[in-house]
């Protein structure tokens, strides 16, 4: 670089700039960049400077925009000063020169490092004016940060139309040994990366730390100068890989002046022992302070290393700096070695310790090295792991062992498996009965009355259960009527009926001589014909129907209440489920609740941080909300879902059991559940108990119960009030329990009736894991019919 001065007695107020700069940039050479410029130092306050850059390629216009450090010499050198304080040209001397160097580091890591030389020569074109040409030689090498840089490995990173600023900052300037001509100059800077429109864009920081070399024997007036640089302004014009810079630098003393910054420490310059007057402060200069000399000056954990000014601290090998620039932490050499590094040699494994590790031999999966480091052994895995096998046999063997299983389990991996013997067919359940597979064996439970045999599941779950033709003799079986007889299928039975009309007396029939009478009607002694049988009239008051008999000729006709329908099959009466067959009156958002011949429309009332769903008609809490534990994988910690059943009268023969199964949302059921009852209405009339999965309810219409509540021990309230009444019929009464179910041992609770424990506490089995967990309102209402 040149810049020409034009002088007067005292100091050039005017002159050009013209240079060079070379070297490497983001990885890539700097090649035919120059500038060319003007100053001006007739403003009393600063010197005001317009520079050109020229031959900037898009790659490094970025980085050289923020880059001030490249005129810093300039800078200095032509400042104006303000007071007392002098600038470089003062320092360095007309004919002197002086070089200038620079560390910048960025907040990224990224650095750039500047040699620079600031000399004068002659000006051959000066005619009549006595002028100084000042040449700086400058080479760049080092990266900017990423938001400096156009682009990278051929990625764009910055559209070309953004534009860089610089904020206004403060060099400080440190008088070092004049002997040896030295000073030290430092600042922090900050520059933003702005849109075309000029804005946008967060200041980045960046600081700069310069040795300087000047004459030897020259100094600065004050040990600590200023100079400060403001009115930056950058212009660019990518297309012609140019941009102008101006800029404006002043030198002045600031109140720090007469002592020496932090990290530096004043030498006085003494004559014969001692100061002899006040002016010899002015050969006073500062000196760095080595604060790794002594423990006290620095906080670094192992090794200090000393800076102009200041200290910076390192670690030795096997150690990293910490975040807090000062403590050293051990390198995991084993960890890369993890990540595919290979550390230690074929055969040997990595064991990490304090700044090293070591290489021992690896003796594999199920063998340790011995307590001589010299052969491998097994270990007994039986033995130090107990439950190794989750209950079953361990069997060691050398370098493993394999679980030997209970009966009803099978090794799958090397784990035991339950068995589910209702998937396979390995049951020997009957055909009205319906299979349960439990942990380790299954359990055959029936599920349709006799004359009914099970033929699959109806919606919701419900046993579809169809009469059996005990009529139909299979190939080589036995006939159900003795013979001479006909044998006739009636719902859940049969009937045999002797050629004369009369049943068999004594498994047989007696030779009539009366003709055989045709289905529905019976041979009349008196009248000596067949006549019409009342079915509907029976001297034993045994009905054919279940609600009302309709006779007919040969025949009979069944019907049933309203709110029923009649089974053409069975001649049984069901009820409509009105909220299923989309029949009830119910408006979006309420929950329709089946009773006996009708049902009603409740306001669903979920409990505190619940939400209520209207698709799947439940209350959810998910798992971040909620105190109870979550099923694995899981989004909602529990569930509250609506049922109904119903039960008959206490007018009613038999009562029935009512089986309720704990099925996942795999559909598949579970076995290993603990139950919880968290609320039950007053008086009502079923007794309840859990066991292998199924929720068992039996009417029960004397127990004390039905005097008491659980008190203290309610959840929540239920949305339905009940009031004390003589009668059961047309009331609404309600259960309300949580089940949970895990995996692993079963869960024993030593109770057949539910567990009532205040939410959350559950005793479980160290193996045991949560993977299913729902709670049930089961409304239950009484039938006014025994049906």
């Amino acid at each position: 670089m040149y810049l020409t001065l034009k002088l007067t007695k005292q100091r050039a107020l005017f002159g050009q700039l013209k240079g060079e700069i070379h070297g490497r940039l983001n990885g890539m050479e700097l090649k035919g960049v120059s500038l060319m410029g003007n100053w001006s130092a007739a403003s009393s306050t600063s010197t005001r400077h317009e520079i050109e850059f020229r031959g900037v390629s898009p790659e490094h216009a970025r980085c050289l925009q923020a880059l001030l450090e490249t005129v810093m010499p300039a800078l200095w050198y032509t400042a104006r000063e303000v007071g007392d304080a002098t600038n470089g040209e003062y320092v360095v001397g007309r004919n002197g020169a002086f070089s200038w160097n620079s560390v910048g580091q960025f907040a990224d890591g990224s650095s750039v490092r500047l040699e620079q030389r600031l000399r004068h020569v002659d000006d051959p074109d000066a005619v009549g004016v006595r002028s100084v040409i000042l040449q700086l030689d400058s080479k760049l090498d080092g990266d900017c940060p990423l938001g400096l840089r156009q682009s990278e490995n051929g990625k764009h990173l910055v559209k070309s139309e953004k534009k860089v600023e610089v904020a206004n900052f403060k060099e400080q300037i440190v008088q070092l040994n004049p002997s040896k001509g030295t000073l030290h100059a430092s600042s922090s800077r900050y520059f933003s990366v702005l849109n075309e429109a000029g804005h946008g864009g967060h200041p980045e920081p960046y600081a700069w730390s310069t040795e300087v070399m000047t004459t030897p024997g020259r100094r600065q007036r004050h040990l600590t100068q200023t100079l400060v640089v403001s009115g930056v302004k950058i212009a660019a014009q990518p297309a012609r890989r140019i941009f102008h810079l101006t800029v404006d630098s002043a030198i002045v003393k600031e109140n720090s002046g007469y002592v020496c910054p932090l990290g530096f420490e004043i030498v006085e310059t003494r004559a014969g022992g001692g100061r002899q007057s006040l002016d010899d402060a002015s050969l006073d200069y500062c000196r760095d302070v080595d604060e790794c000399s002594s423990p006290r000056l620095n906080s670094c954990d192992q090794i200090c290393e000393n800076t102009s000014p200041g200290y910076r601290c390192s670690c030795r090998d096997g150690y990293r700096l910490a975040p807090d620039g000062r403590s050293c932490v051990d390198i995991d050499e084993c960890s890369e070695e993890a990540r595919g590094d290979l550390i230690c040699p074929t055969g040997q494994r990595c064991v990490n310790k304090p700044g090293s590790f070591d290489c021992v031999q690896d003796c594999g999966e199920g063998l340790r090295l011995s307590a001589s480091g010299e052969i491998c052994e097994d270990i007994d895995e039986c033995r130090s792991n107990p439950d190794v096998c989750a209950g079953h046999q361990c069997i060691n063997t050398y370098g493993g062992y394999y679980c030997s299983c209970r009966p009803g389990y099978e090794l799958v991996g090397n784990q035991c498996q339950d068995i589910n013997e209702c998937n396979q067919g390995l049951h020997r359940c009957q055909e009205h009965e319906l299979c349960v597979n439990l942990p380790g064996y299954f359990r055959c439970q029936s599920v349709c009355p006799k004359g009914y045999r099970l033929a699959g599941e109806l919606a919701g779950g419900v046993p579809n259960c169809v009469d059996i033709d005990e009529c139909q003799v299979p190939e080589g079986g036995k006939r159900a009527c003795p013979e001479g007889a006909t044998c006739t299928n009636v719902p859940g039975s049969f009937r045999c009926q002797c050629a004369d009309g009369r049943p068999p007396v004594g498994n047989t029939c007696q030779v009539q001589a009366q003709q055989a009478c045709p289905t529905g009607f019976r041979w009349s002694m008196q009248a000596g014909r067949c006549v019409d049988i009342d079915e509907c009239n029976q001297p034993n008051d045994r009905s054919p129907c279940q609600y009302q008999c309709h006779n007919t000729v040969g025949g009979y006709r069944c019907s049933c209440p309203p709110g029923y329908e009649l089974s053409p099959l069975t001649n049984l009466c069901s009820d409509i489920n009105e909220c299923t067959t989309s029949t009830h009156n119910c408006s979006r958002g309420k929950l329709c609740v089946n009773t006996p011949g009708s049902h009603i429309c409740l306001e669903p009332s979920c409990p505190k941080n619940y939400l209520f769903d209207p698709e799947s008609k439940s209350c959810r809490i998910t798992c971040a909300e909620s105190k109870l534990p979550c099923p694995q994988g899981a989004r909602f910690a529990d569930s509250v879902q609506y049922l109904s059943v119903s039960i008959p009268p206490p007018s009613s023969a038999s009562g029935r059991n009512i089986i309720l199964r704990v099925v996942d949302w795999q559909q598949t059921q579970q076995a290993n559940c603990h139950f919880q009852l968290l609320d039950k209405a007053p008086n009502t009339p079923v007794q309840h108990r859990s066991e292998d999965g199924m929720v068992y309810l039996t009417p029960d219409w004397h127990s004390p119960d039905l005097q008491t509540s659980l008190g203290d021990q309610r959840y929540f309230s239920a949305v339905v009030d009940q009031t004390r009444s003589d009668t059961f019929t047309n009331k609404l009464f309600y259960l309300f329990f949580r089940v949970s179910c895990f995996s692993g041992d079963p869960v024993a609770t030593g109770r057949q009736d539910f567990d009532v424990f205040p939410v959350g506490e559950q005793k479980l089995e160290d193996n045991s894991r949560l993977i299913f967990q729902h709670s049930f309102y089961v409304y239950i209402s009484v039938s006014k019919y025994p049906f």
